[in-house]
Order: structure tokens, then sequence, then C-alpha cells
């Protein structure tokens, strides 16, 4: 009787009589380079044979042979699949392994026996080992402890809840066997549990100093960093100081601050956050959260848009000042409208803006380190559909026309690629704010907007559509100024330089031409 035998026999599924005999017989330290030098132990650990365990045991097989992968058979047993196996069983032969002399922290590479039957939800087995008083802080090749796989199994178990319970709504909605939603019912009761052994378990290791949850991985990860990352909130909470019988809320939240919740686009720990009456005047210090750090939770919600949609008006509601200035002088919306979004329908745009003007926001302050107010900073944006309906929404509500920024530069200005800029450089020459700006200047137009504004540095409107326009735009702009009143075309800015001046720095002869008309 050889070990390939034995294998066949298992593989084959031959009876339980038939197969222990052949474990009687074979030698115990046999092994074949085919199936990886495993022993007859190995084969009876990974079919979860307890009887065949302990016939080979019983006949003085080695507990702590390895295979070629450096695997031991209680190694072996801890890594047989989730839901595939009895998990008394598993325990029974865990602890025959452990009362043979099975060595738990030296019984695999990179990795133990304990870290894979938790990684594999085997918690009955994973608690013999706890009791046994074996060393059970050793860690695995990514530098990690048992606690990181409690965080991970707990977040399996978090998603399995997740999809059982969408298929118990949809079994009820179409009305499928009272058997069927029976036993959807029965696995998310069984998951629940699961999850409470999980925290209990990742909690007695912490509480009897067994395993560290300040130890760092190789990526410098705590235990808490796994707990949040696989949304384990409990075992989270727990990790950082809460107790979760106590603190309800931590267990949805897991002590993450409003950032991380977003950043890991976490709604029910946002929600959790916010009832728990999170600081929202604040900006986030996160430096590995590039499109966060230094802005505010509100601006934080609008930075990510397009991925967290609810979030904003969950901040707004929650009490955010939409008027807050970070300590770079931007806001919320300056960040929101210099950004494009996949979201189409601009009722949700009007919705929000609605919101913030309920909730105290007064677009004429200004809304970035320019000194710009929403409408202008709006005009900048309006190639995008945000900045367009902004704008829109502003001018509905009356917003000032003619209102200044630091630089004097006006909306109209702003629309036709005003920006800020030092002694040495020329305030205009951006892009204008859409492909034809020429309709959203008639709106100011007919806003009452002053064409013979000029910025600090004597420029009048005239200077940035020279700077930025070409031919027929440009042409489209003077004929539209003309309908209203065009700027004094002879003006010259601080520099001495008249809007024909710019142009022709700019090559735009057609322009040069057109002005000259009306020199």
């Amino acid at each position: 009787m050889k070990y390939s035998d034995i294998y066949r026999l298992y593989s084959t599924s031959q009876p339980k009589d038939a197969i222990h005999q052949a474990l009687r017989e074979v030698p115990v330290d046999d092994s074949d380079e085919q199936y990886e030098d495993r022993s007859p132990l190995h084969l009876a650990c990974q079919y979860g044979d307890a009887e065949g365990v302990k016939i080979l045991l019983e006949r003085d097989a080695e507990p702590n042979t390895k295979d070629a992968n450096g695997s031991t058979p209680i190694h072996i047993l801890g890594r047989t699949s989730a839901g595939r196996a009895d998990e008394d069983k598993l325990k029974e032969i865990a602890v025959m392994l452990m009362e043979h002399g099975a060595n738990i922290p030296r019984s695999a590479k990179n990795t133990t026996a304990l870290i894979e039957c938790v990684r594999n939800r085997h918690f009955k087995m994973a608690e013999a080992i706890i009791n046994s008083g074996a060393r059970v802080n050793s860690t695995d090749l990514n530098g990690e402890n048992v606690l990181f796989g409690f965080c991970a199994a707990s977040g399996d178990i978090r998603r399995d809840i997740r999809f059982a319970k969408k298929e118990l709504d949809e079994s009820v909605q179409y009305s499928y066997p009272e058997n069927k939603i029976e036993e959807i019912r029965s696995r998310i009761a069984r998951l629940e549990d699961d999850g409470e052994v999980a925290y209990r378990l990742a909690r007695r290791l912490v509480e009897e100093d067994k395993a560290d949850p300040e130890d760092k991985s190789n990526s410098g990860k705590t235990a808490w960093d796994a707990a949040i990352e696989n949304k384990a909130m409990k075992i989270a909470a727990f990790l950082s100081g809460s107790d979760p019988n106590v603190d309800e809320l931590s267990t949805l939240h897991g002590n993450m601050d409003i950032f991380q919740a977003m950043y890991m686009k976490d709604m029910e720990a946002l929600d959790a956050i916010l009832r728990s009456g999170a600081d929202l005047q604040t900006v986030c210090e996160h430096k590995d959260m590039y499109d966060f750090e230094g802005k505010s939770p509100l601006a934080c919600a609008f930075s990510w848009f397009d991925s967290i949609q609810d979030a904003p008006a969950m901040i707004l509601n929650g009490g955010a000042n939409p008027n807050y200035r970070f300590p770079n002088e931007e806001t919320a919306f300056s960040v929101w409208v210099s950004k494009d979004y996949f979201c189409k329908d601009t009722e949700v745009y009007k919705g929000l803006l609605d919101l913030m003007k309920e909730k105290g926001w007064n677009p004429e302050l200004p809304v970035d380190t320019e000194g710009n107010t929403a409408l202008a900073l709006s005009c900048r944006h309006t190639g995008y559909r945000l900045g367009k309906t902004a704008f829109g929404w502003l001018l509905k509500g009356k917003a000032d026309p003619n209102a200044a920024n630091l630089s004097g530069q006006t909306p109209m200005m702003i629309l036709f690629g005003g920006h800020k800029a030092n002694e040495k450089y020329v305030p205009y020459g951006w892009s204008a704010g859409s492909d034809d700006p020429t309709e959203i200047l008639e709106k100011l137009l007919e806003a009452g907007a002053d064409v013979n504004k000029t910025d600090n540095r004597g420029n009048t409107l005239l200077h940035y559509v020279a700077a930025c326009c070409r031919d027929s735009i440009a042409q489209k702009a003077i004929e539209l100024l003309l309908d209203f009143k065009l700027p004094d075309v002879n003006a010259v800015n601080n520099e001495g330089k008249t809007a024909m001046d710019v142009a022709a720095d700019y090559n735009n002869d057609n322009l040069v031409r057109l002005l000259l008309k009306y020199s």
C-alpha cells in the first residue's frame, strides 16, 4: 500500500472502511513527489477525515512532517475551503494533532495553521488552537498577524450577509417556496453568528495579550487599517478603543474620521459619523488622500461627486457651513465647480445648489483665493455641465454680474480667460470658459454687466477678448457688445496697450482689422 493508493481512494470517494483499512497498512512516512511529497496524514487532514487522522496518529505518524511546500498536516487542515467542511470535525482533528505535538508557529512557510484557518472562517478550529496555549502571534509573508485574518474574514462575512439579504428580498418578492426562503434565513443567521464569533475571538486575542493590534504589516498597516479596508467595523471599533456593546454607532463607522469614511465610499459609516456629531468645519490632513488633503468634508464630497453622490447632501444636512473657507481661502463650491462629472441630470446640481442656499450659502462672498464670487468662478467653467448649470442658477438668483475679484476682474473678464497674475505676467490669455462664450456673455449683458469696468491694471473687457478669442468668436463677441455698448476701443491699460495691441501680440490679425473700424 502506497501514498498514491490512499490518494486514489480518497479522490474517488471510496467507502470509509476501505480507506481506513488502507491507512492501517500504508507506511506512515510514505510520500510521492507527484503529490508534493505529502504524507498520508496530510491527506487525511486534507479530506477532514477524523477517524483516519486518529488511526495514523496511533501508528505514530509525525504531526510536524512537512510537504514540498513546507506545510504540516494541521496547516493543510486549516486551508480547507470555507463552507465545505464539518467544522466540528476540523476542531476534533486539530485537537488530536496538537495533543500529539503539532507545532502551530512552524506549521507552514510564511504563514501558520491559525492564520489560514481564520482566513477560511474555521473559527472552531481557531478557538481550539487559541485554547491550546500555543504561541499565536506569528505573521505571514506580508507581516500580518492573525488579527488581520480576522478582519478579512469578518469583511467576507459582512459581504456574504449583504448578498444573502438581497437574495432573501428577491425570494420574498417573487414568492419562492417557503423552504427556500427559510434556508436563506438560516444561512443569514449562521453568517451573523460567525461574525460575532470572529469579533469575540479577535477581542480575546487582544485582551489576553496574545496578539498586538499595534503590530504593523510590511506595508505599514495595522489591524485597524485592515478592519477598515474590509469593513469589519465592529472589530475596528474595538481595536481603536471603543466598546461596541456600548457605543453602537462605532460598530457602523469603526472610529474612522469623516474623510476616511468618504475615501472608503462607505455611506453607512458616513451617516454614523454625522450622527456622532463630527466637526464639519475642518480640513483633511491625510497626506495619502491626494484628492482630499487640505479640503473640508463638504469639498471632499463634491470632489468625489461621481462616486459618492449622496454625500454632499448628507454633510450639508449634518451641519456643514457652505461658506467655510479652507486655510488656503478655497471653498467647497470652488472645488465642486472646477470639475466635470458624469452626472447628466442638471436637476441634481440645482437641487444641491438650492440646499446650499437653504443652509446659509452666500454666493456673493469670495469662493476662492482670487476673490471670485460664485458667478465669476462658474463663468470660468461654463464648458462643464455643472459650471453652466451653476451660472444659470446664480444669475436667476440675481447674482451680481459686476462683482470684482481681488484683481478687479469682473465675471465677464473671467469668462474670457481672466486669471490671477503677478506684475511679471499678464492677467489675460487663458482659454475662454466655454467653446462659445458669447452665449454666456449675452446673459451677463442682459443681467446688467458693465462693459466699461477695468481691472486693477487698466484692462477692459476688450483686452481679455483680444487675448483669448480667435476669428469668428471674437467677431461674435464684438457684434454682441455693439448691441449693448462697446467698450472704448482706444482705452489703454497700465502698460500703455490697447485691445488692438493685445490682439496683435496674440497674432489675431482679423480682430485687429475689426477693432480698427471702431477706433
